[in-house]
């Protein structure tokens, strides 16, 4: 129950800051988000290192926003985005896959009324969100084997680093199905 009271109030307050239009507001903001940093002891190198992973999409959303002539609303939108990265950050750091999962079935419990099984749909997210390291992973390292050899990534031979990727893919998905089988889950 715990979890869930966490979950959703981290979705409100991840809402909430899209709808402040206050820049002294979004600065109390950038101030709670750095206490929350600082008291479930997260490095700020780590935080702002994940802030910089996200800058481009910022940068664009900001570029975007200033050829249309919106300006304030540019610096705006993109200074709310690097703060629900970073508390999406922190959030993550605190909270396991497994929890997530468990919260999206008590979230979800009206749909057992539809005969919809949660217990799946929970699983699922789990897994999903438990592949995402494993994924990064296996980029970074055909990205190093690629480099290794010499070759350059360039858009006309990006098959390289996607065929790869994609057998790979498959086959852990495969794995993981076999597994699921042997546990008799269907």
């Amino acid at each position: 129950m715990r979890d869930l009271v966490k979950f959703l109030v981290f979705l409100f307050y991840c809402i909430l800051i899209f709808f402040i239009d206050n820049y002294i507001l979004l600065a109390i903001f950038l101030v709670i988000n750095l206490l929350l940093a600082i008291i479930h002891k997260i490095s700020l190198i780590y935080l702002l290192k994940n802030m910089l992973k996200f800058m481009p999409f910022v940068l664009i959303t900001l570029i975007v926003n200033i050829i249309f002539g919106y300006l304030k609303e540019g610096f705006q939108i993109s200074f709310q985005l690097l703060l629900v990265c970073n508390i999406t950050y922190i959030f993550s750091q605190r909270f396991s896959p497994i929890r997530l999962g468990k919260v999206v079935e008590h979230i979800l419990f009206t749909l057992k009324l539809f005969k919809v099984n949660t217990k799946d749909i929970g699983l699922i997210i789990c897994i999903s969100v438990s592949f995402i390291p494993i994924l990064k992973k296996d980029l970074f390292e055909i990205k190093n084997a690629i480099n290794s050899k010499g070759t350059i990534l360039k858009l006309r031979n990006i098959n390289l680093f996607f065929k790869p990727f994609f057998v790979s893919f498959f086959q852990k998905i495969n794995d993981m199905e076999k597994a699921l089988h042997s546990k008799s889950y269907n």
